[in-house]
């Protein structure tokens, strides 16, 4: 599956998110594991994500070689890394857990 994330903003800016674990680790992706977080390395950790053609709609993708099962938070950042937004996904290990996301809702 792809573009599992996707965020309003502004348009013509450039947005990224970051992916971290219920330990609060982070996603590292020029080795593709969870680090701690240090502040000199953030660069490593953006997730890029694309502004969809037309409109102010941001779009990114889950990293395809986090397949461990869990509740992953993901945090919106711009190129100041200042973030604007934030959520949770709930993954598989291949996709996003949709029948919780319904069970939630209801």
């Amino acid at each position: 599956m792809a573009n599992e994330f996707m965020v309003s903003h502004k348009t013509g800016e450039i947005l990224h998110a970051m992916v971290r674990d219920i330990s609060n680790n982070v996603w590292q992706t020029t080795t593709s594991t969870f680090v701690t977080y240090v502040d000199g390395n953030k660069a490593n950790y953006a997730v890029t994500m694309t502004e969809d053609s037309g409109g102010s709609s941001f779009v990114g993708s889950m990293p395809t070689a986090i397949t461990t099962q869990g509740m992953y938070f993901i945090q919106f950042l711009d190129a100041n890394d200042i973030e604007h937004y934030f959520g949770w996904i709930d993954w598989t290990g291949v996709e996003e857990d949709f029948a919780t996301l319904r069970n939630r809702i209801r």
